[in-house]
C-alpha cells in the first residue's frame, strides 16, 4: 500500500524538468543516473522508487530522521563512526531490503496480497486540473509497474510474495516458513 514517508514523489523530491527526473543523492547512490520520463510507469520508474524506498526503511532502521537531507555518503559516516562497522551504502540499501521484505512476509502470512498494493479508483480518473487533467493514471500501465516493482524487490512478480531465493540471500531463510 501507499506510504508518504517511504514512497517516491513525483514532485519535487528529484527535481522534475522538461527531461524527466533527475536523481537525487540516494538515487544515484543506486545506480539510478538517467532522467526518468515524468509519465513513466515502467521498470525506470520502479527502479527508482525501489532505491528510494530501501534508502527511506534503512533510515528508519537506523532510527534517522527523515527530515535532515543527509546525502548517502554521510549516512555511511555517520553510521561507520557511531557503530566502527565498515559499512557501505550497498549494505545500508540490504537493511532497507531486508526490514521491508520481512515485512512483506508478515503482511502475506496476514493475508494481504496484491490486490491491497492500489491506488483509489479516483486516481484513474480525471483531475479538475493540472497533469492529469486529460485523464487519470493508467491502470494497466500502473498495474505493470507494480509487477515490475515486486520483481525488483525480488517478490514473486505476479503475487508480490517474497522468493525463497530472496529470503535466502538476505539471511532471513527462515521466513518462509511464515508464507
Amino acid at each position: 500500500g501507499a506510504d508518504h514517508c517511504h514512497s517516491l514523489h513525483d514532485t519535487g523530491l528529484v527535481n522534475p524538468d522538461e527531461q524527466g527526473f533527475h536523481q537525487n543523492d540516494s538515487l544515484r547512490a543506486m545506480g539510478i543516473l538517467e532522467p526518468i520520463p515524468l509519465e513513466s510507469m515502467g521498470p525506470d520508474k520502479a527502479s527508482a522508487a525501489v532505491a528510494h524506498t530501501l534508502a527511506q526503511i534503512a533510515n528508519n532502521c537506523l532510527c534517522m530522521c527523515l527530515f535532515v537531507p543527509w546525502e548517502t555518503g554521510e549516512l555511511v559516516q555517520l553510521v561507520r563512526a557511531a557503530t566502527g562497522w565498515n559499512v557501505t551504502a550497498y549494505e545500508l540499501a540490504q537493511v532497507g531490503r531486508r526490514a521491508f521484505t520481512l515485512a512483506r512476509v508478515f503482511n502475506v502470512r496476514e493475508g494481504f496480497g496484491p490486490e491491497d498494493d492500489r491506488l483509489a479508483p479516483r486516481s484513474h480518473e480525471p483531475t479538475t486540473s493540472g497533469a492529469l487533467s486529460d485523464g487519470g493514471l493508467d491502470a494497466a500501465a500502473l498495474q505493470e509497474g507494480l509487477h515490475s516493482y515486486y520483481a525488483l524487490m525480488g517478490w514473486d512478480r505476479e503475487t508480490g510474495v517474497p522468493t525463497p531465493e530472496t529470503l535466502h540471500a538476505l539471511e532471513v531463510g527462515w521466513a518462509a516458513e511464515h508464507l
